[in-house]
């Protein structure tokens, strides 16, 4: 017999489905209201499909799938949502390349940044119990300028907070505290913000710094001691700290400045 025509097939029995020993070969569309199986050769188009294991799954040029609800695991070399995934239990990821969280993220074993550094560009990061390099201190790099402070006097604060001159100084100086020579340091702090600036010279008796300007403009120094200096340290290093808050928009400024010899 090489054809057979019928509407329906069922077992001999009539209560069951038929079996095809060698499987069977559909050149037009084959029509089911439930799949099961391993799925292992699956190809073509299914809008409602339930397989044990779902492996060797194929499309061209891909597969579309509006709902995807496991009990296990979901693996793929390339595996791209473009809706919203809503995930119950414990979501574990590796190389991560972009993360949009809206809430709190709440990271029990740590963040370890490898490369490219960590940005907060809006609101406030709170730490508590910060560790920092791996260890139990909290440090800061130095920028350590290989001239005098008064050949060097604009203060790019985006080298570091803390900076050192290490050749002995000659005359006085008027450093200028800016992010860098294309942005000032306005434009990086709000209304309310703190910053500590520590600026070390190698000392000259006719060196010091009896003011200091903020983007290029004078402020009004209130000086530890009431009153600026009118020399600079016989030998050593002089210290001058700076705690800068911004007051307005404006801009103003409330600067504390103080100097210190050590030698």
């Amino acid at each position: 017999m090489s054809k057979v025509r019928a509407d329906s097939y069922t077992n001999r029995a009539g209560d069951g489905a038929p079996t095809f020993a060698f499987g069977s070969v559909v050149t037009g569309i084959q029509t089911a209201t439930t799949f099961k199986g391993a799925g292992t050769e699956l190809t073509g188009t299914a809008n409602n499909l339930t397989v044990a294991t779902a492996q060797g799954l194929s499309g061209t040029p891909s597969i579309s799938v509006n709902a995807v609800t496991a009990s296990g695991n979901i693996s793929g070399t390339n595996v791209i949502l473009t809706g919203d995934m809503t995930v119950g239990g414990t979501l574990t990821y590796e190389d991560l390349t972009n993360q949009d969280v809206i809430g709190l993220s709440t990271f029990r074993n740590g963040v370890q940044i490898t490369t490219g550094g960590l940005a907060v560009n809006a609101g406030i990061s709170t730490f508590k119990g910060a560790n920092f390099n791996g260890t139990n201190i909290i440090k800061e790099k130095c920028h350590v300028v290989a001239g005098k402070l008064s050949d060097n006097p604009n203060i790019d604060l985006e080298n570091g907070m803390v900076q050192l001159y290490t050749t002995a100084d000659t005359t006085v100086c008027t450093p200028d505290l800016r992010m860098n020579a294309s942005t000032t340091l306005n434009s990086v702090l709000d209304v309310g913000d703190t910053i500590v600036v520590t600026l070390m010279s190698t000392a000259g008796a006719a060196a010091f710094s009896a003011q200091v300007t903020i983007d290029t403009a004078a402020v009004t120094e209130k000086w530890v001691g009431g009153a600026a200096p009118a020399a600079g340290g016989a030998a050593g290093i002089d210290t001058y700290t700076y705690t800068i808050t911004k007051l307005s928009n404006t801009p103003t400024w409330n600067v504390i400045a103080n100097v210190t010899n050590a030698a």
